[in-house]
């Protein structure tokens, strides 16, 4: 589990919000503190991606009484407080590098005194989309498709070919299921490369061929 204690930059990031809450609240009776942490919902996995986790306590009041705040995560690092609008304070969170979507847990503590709040909250981190090189063959229907492709996703890749003058080949793969031809980019024709739920690592081969006449052969390209 990843962590940072962040107690010396808290109190740094936080030293003048806690002036301008002590100034303004004078005098008035504070209201029982409470810990409020935002994050985006989604970050991505790309181990370089940096968001902030934003924590605030509430009312402006409580700031001075803040000790420390410590921040936990399930994965991934972060770095040192910075100072945020309206009395935050905002952690540098670095998602690791992932090769599929997980959640990551957050946990903060906030210590005033013998009183500790706490919060929770869940990021949906995904696995970065890489550039996939596309292998093309050299026949003539001059087929295109990902050199790679990830298993156990039911999310459909492009194929495509030289738009044919005349019927549009068979085509033949030996893992998952292939759509029927469409009108592509370039001028291409396309169809979709379903995976289905394979989970295995498999060889796939994807194949085009002339229409079959009776009594003739398939030939691929």
């Amino acid at each position: 589990m990843g962590e940072s204690l962040a107690d010396m930059s808290w109190d740094r990031a936080a030293g003048c919000a806690v002036a301008v809450a002590l100034v303004a609240t004078a005098g008035v009776a504070t209201a029982k503190p409470r810990l409020v942490v935002t994050a985006p919902d989604t970050v991505v996995g790309d181990g370089s991606s940096a968001v902030d986790i934003v924590v605030r306590v509430e009312p402006a009041s409580a700031v001075a009484q803040v000790q420390g705040i410590e921040v936990q995560v399930s994965a991934g690092t972060v770095g040192d407080a910075k100072p945020a609008g309206n009395d935050g304070v905002a952690y540098p969170f670095t998602p690791p590098r992932l090769a599929a979507d997980t959640k990551i847990s957050v946990v903060v503590v906030a210590r005033m005194g013998r009183v500790r709040l706490q919060n929770k909250l869940s990021l949906a981190a995904t696995a970065p989309t890489a550039k996939v090189p596309i292998r093309q063959t050299s026949g003539a229907f001059d087929l295109r498709t990902p050199e790679r492709v990830r298993l156990g996703r039911d999310a459909a890749v492009d194929i495509s070919i030289a738009r044919p003058k005349g019927p549009a080949p068979s085509l033949y793969v030996n893992v998952g299921s292939l759509s029927e031809w469409s009108d592509g980019r370039e001028g291409r024709a396309a169809a979709g490369d379903h995976r289905g739920g394979l989970r295995r690592p498999r060889d796939r081969r994807l194949g085009a061929g002339s229409p079959r006449r009776p009594g003739q052969a398939q030939s691929a390209q």
